[in-house]
Order: structure tokens, then sequence, then C-alpha cells
């Protein structure tokens, strides 16, 4: 591993402590959602009535999980893509569209930010809560959308700043997921 590797790398896992507090919460959300889900089915069967608002807390915990989850699954470039035309494809050229797709995940999830967090502060300024079988507050679930989102954008820009120096010729040019589909291919 050269020098450039190893610098991107500490900043990698530097980044990663730093959000794992994130990570965690999302994983805890996760555990809240099961437990709550399964007291609701058992309650359900034993006493033929749900527990209240246990469907309302899932909403909120969804958006926890996928909001805080979001940076670690991109850390682990485990997101949706099409590998396949990828495989084909000389391997500068792939980084290059990477960079290319990348950025344009930057701007939009940057829009995404500013305006989650906008309604997120004005969730919190009127304390809103969800209506339904009880009265639940929602406005911490919503200050955590931008959170996650603004996790997400810095985990893209350490992605970016990778390929880069793969362009550069500092990092090895190839992409595991790419390299996966072709081993198949």
């Amino acid at each position: 591993m050269n020098e450039t590797e190893t610098r991107s790398a500490e900043v990698n896992e530097t980044y990663q402590k730093i959000i794992s507090p994130l990570r965690f919460i999302a994983l805890t959300s996760i555990v809240l959602m099961g437990v709550s889900m399964a007291a609701d089915v058992t309650k359900r069967l034993a006493t033929g009535w749900p527990i209240g608002g246990v469907m309302q807390l899932s909403e909120c915990l969804m958006v926890v999980m996928v909001f805080l989850g979001i940076s670690c699954t991109q850390a682990n470039r485990r997101h949706i893509r099409v590998t396949i035309a990828l495989s084909r494809m000389n391997p500068r050229k792939v980084v290059m569209l990477d960079i290319l797709s990348l950025g344009f995940q930057v701007v939009l999830l940057a829009l995404l930010a500013w305006k989650t967090l906008e309604e997120g502060i004005w969730s919190v300024s009127i304390l809103e809560y969800r209506v339904g079988d009880i009265r639940l507050p929602i406005y911490w679930a919503r200050m955590l959308i931008p959170i996650g989102t603004i996790a997400f954008i810095g985990q893209i820009l350490i992605d970016i700043w990778v390929d880069i120096d793969r362009l550069r010729g500092r990092v090895p040019l190839d992409l595991p997921d790419v390299r996966a589909i072709q081993e198949i291919v």
C-alpha cells in the first residue's frame, strides 16, 4: 500500500469512526422495530387488539434506519448499480463514470439535505407529531433525515477522492464490485 492509499484509507477509517454513532442508531432502530412489531403481533394474537402507536413508531424508525444507515451502505459500495455493463468497459472509463455519477449524487443529496433541513427546523419549531392511535412526536425523526443525508454526502466525497487518486495512478485502477462481475462473466 503506497502513501496515498494509506492516507485515503486513514481518512475513510476516521470518517467511519465519526459516523459510527449514526450506524448504531440505525441498528438500534431496526431492533426496536422488530421488538415492537413482535410485541404487537403477540398482543393481537392474545387479545385481538394491537398495541397503540406501533405502526406510527415503525414509520419513524424506518426513516431513521434508512437515512442513518445509508452512508454505511455507500462505504461498503453495496448500492445497486448496473455493473454488468461496466464490466465490459475500460477500467479508466468505469472510474470516470463513477466520479460523474457520484458527482450527480452529491448535487441531488445536497438539495435533499437543504430541503429536509428546512422541514426539520419547521417541524421542531411546531413540535410536530403524528396523529394515530397515540400522539407520537416526529420532529426528532425529521431532523435525522438531513443528518443522515449529510453523512451520505461525506462518504460520497471520500469515494470521489479515492476515484480521482485511481485516475492519477496513486491507487489501483480497480472497483471491487465491477471486478466481482468480471470474474463471473
